[in-house]
């Protein structure tokens, strides 16, 4: 940091000085109050053994020339509460070092034997008429009694350990002030350094973030203001990233929602993996396709919902593990049903934004009806040349069916011989009308109908169709069920239609062998179409023989032309609608008929008589 504008740091200082002196203040009241307590205490002290001196002196002039015995000192010291007294006969010359240590190597073999290094210490070391400390707690004072009692020297000592005890404290405290003033200086140099340490950096570290500080202010308020401002604006900025987030996430959310749409509203089915093969995502289309439950397939292997079909599962592997695609393929697939269904499918490789592999995408249609529609429109082709070709064919035969009925007729007239031969005659005329009324019905198969669209009710229509069976005299032990219903008003060629009912009624009753038994017929508007239904309880129809019913001239009685059903179907064809057949074999057939149904208005209802 700078030399100016460094408030902050003279504040600290000026805050450690002060902190400081506060306590070398404190120190100093201690000390000055110790101070005076030893004072008093030492005059105190003093005092006494001066007034003790004295007195005891008087006693030693009053037993001139003898000596204080032993119960006057210890009568002495009860009394004056000393610790020591001591009664030297002679004494220096005067109070120099030099006096006292000459005068103690002339006295010292009078001294008493037990005390000599005592009283030695003692001489040495004080003045006359003066306290002096001793060992521990013990003060002494030396006396020169007068000379008319003789140069005697008085040494009295007292224990004052309270005494000691604040000059031995005034000494440690003197010591500890020093070391503590030592380390007070310390500690102020670190916790200064320490203090201003961070700023400093944090004040580099700004000016390397092209943050420097305002050196017109206060560096620490600078650093706090930018400090405060750079808060803010992460405020901001994170209040700016939390919007920016959420509009992400929603539309990320979006996204996410609008893809599931997208693949939920797909008609075609959608099936993708991950990279390792695992099944990411089943859409609707796709689950109805193949049949099953997406939940039971997502997370698993592709393998696991394809086990049976080798060939696609070497498509996805190649894909996968390769990278290879291939092309638009149509395979056979038995769902979990077992409903028989053809698919195209289309594989296509999952790639990220660095254009990396991440998975694999599976496009499936159900092409059944599409195959069945173009198998049945193969068909018409075939049948229509084949009918080109038929219908001349036809023709010269009905021409040549015509003159050998005209021969036979003539002939019949002519012969007049009774036998067999008339009667072979009336048969070959039977063959003939027969063959003729074949080729009659084929004629009237390839030719185009005449169409003739109206509105009619389909209520009369039905009602008429069941009358006209029930006449019939090889369907009298048919019990036919009719429903009881309402005027449903359609639009179409109502003649038509009733022949192809009647010819799907015609196959129906012929399903019972002994023409006995019973045969429903169910009528309901289902989406738009009217959906009619004709079943029976009779022989059936084998799985394998279901495809061929509408095939010209297939049929599975001897008696049958083959062209009932396929006329049934071409007319249910013009109108623009469909037969259905479900058959068991042994159990009977159900044959469902849909046919469009227009709206219509009250005016309609008076629909055009069925004659």
């Amino acid at each position: 940091m700078g030399k100016k504008n460094n408030k902050f740091e003279s504040r600290v200082h000026i805050s450690l000085l002060l902190m400081i002196f506060s306590l070398l203040f404190l120190n100093f009241v201690s000390n000055y109050t110790l101070y005076r307590a030893r004072t008093a205490t030492s005059e105190e002290t003093f005092n006494h053994l001066r007034t003790t001196a004295l007195r005891v002196s008087r006693v030693v002039q009053d037993n001139f020339p003898q000596p204080l015995t032993a119960m006057q000192i210890q009568s002495l010291k009860r009394e004056f509460n000393l610790s020591g007294i001591l009664q030297v006969s002679s004494r220096p010359a005067d109070d120099t070092p030099e006096a006292k240590r000459q005068w103690l190597m002339t006295v010292v073999s009078g001294l008493p034997s037990g005390q000599i290094p005592e009283i030695a210490e003692k001489i040495l070391s004080s003045e006359f008429n003066s306290m002096t400390k001793g060992r521990g707690s013990e003060y002494f004072y030396v006396y020169p009694i007068p000379a008319r009692a003789g140069r005697d020297l008085l040494i009295l000592s007292v224990n004052q350990e309270s005494l000691a005890y604040l000059e031995d404290s005034t000494n440690l405290i003197l010591g500890v002030v020093v070391a503590a003033l030592l380390l007070v200086t310390f500690l102020y140099l670190l916790i200064s350094r320490t203090i201003f340490s961070p700023y400093r950096r944090i004040a580099e570290q700004a000016v390397k973030a092209g943050r420097p500080v305002n050196r017109d202010e206060d560096e620490i308020d600078a650093l706090v203001a930018d400090y405060e401002k750079m808060i803010t604006e992460l405020k901001q900025s994170k209040a700016e990233l939390i919007k920016l987030n959420e509009v992400i996430r929603n539309r990320a959310e979006s996204l996410e929602q609008f893809n599931q749409y997208l693949l939920e509203s797909s008609n075609s089915g959608i099936i993708t993996l991950d990279q390792e093969g695992n099944i990411l995502s089943v859409n609707s289309a796709a689950a109805n396709i193949l049949g099953i439950v997406p939940a039971d397939y997502v997370a698993r292997h592709y393998s696991v919902l394809f086990k049976s079909e080798r060939l696609l599962n070497n498509i996805l592997a190649a894909a996968l593990g390769e990278g290879i695609i291939s092309g638009y393929r149509e395979f056979n697939y038995t769902t979990g049903k077992n409903i028989r269904r053809i698919l195209g499918m289309t594989v296509s490789l999952i790639k990220d934004n660095r254009q990396e592999q991440v998975g694999v995408s599976i496009l499936l249609n159900d092409l059944t009806e599409i195959n069945r529609l173009r198998e049945e429109l193969e068909t018409k082709h075939r049948l229509a040349a084949l009918g080109e070709m038929a219908a001349g064919l036809a023709h010269q035969l009905r021409n040549s069916m015509g003159a050998i009925s005209g021969y036979g007729q003539l002939l019949k007239k002519k012969i007049k011989i009774e036998g067999q031969l008339p009667n072979s005659i009336e048969a070959l005329l039977q063959e003939t009308h027969e063959a003729e009324q074949m080729i009659n019905q084929f004629l009237n198969f390839t030719r185009p109908f005449h169409y003739q669209p109206a509105y009619y009710n389909f209520k009369e229509l039905l009602f008429d169709l069941a009358a006209s069976f029930r006449i019939i005299d090889n369907y009298r032990d048919i019990e036919l069920s009719v429903p009881n219903l309402e005027d449903i008003v359609i639009f179409g060629d109502a003649l038509l239609i009733k022949q192809a009912l009647g010819n799907i009624l015609d196959n129906a009753c012929n399903a019972y062998s002994e023409h006995k038994g019973k045969i429903n017929i169910t009528v309901r508007v289902e989406a738009g179409k009217l959906v009619v239904g004709i079943e029976d309880f009779g022989c059936g129809i084998k799985p394998e023989n279901r495809d061929k019913i509408f095939t010209p001239f297939y049929s599975t009685r001897a008696q049958g032309t083959g062209l009932g059903l396929p006329l049934a179907g071409k007319i249910i064809d013009l109108h623009g609608g469909r037969i259905l057949v479900d058959s068991q074999p042994g159990e009977g057939t159900v044959f469902t008929i849909y046919l469009p149904l227009e709206e219509t208005s009250p005016e309609a209802i008076k629909a055009t008589p069925l004659a």
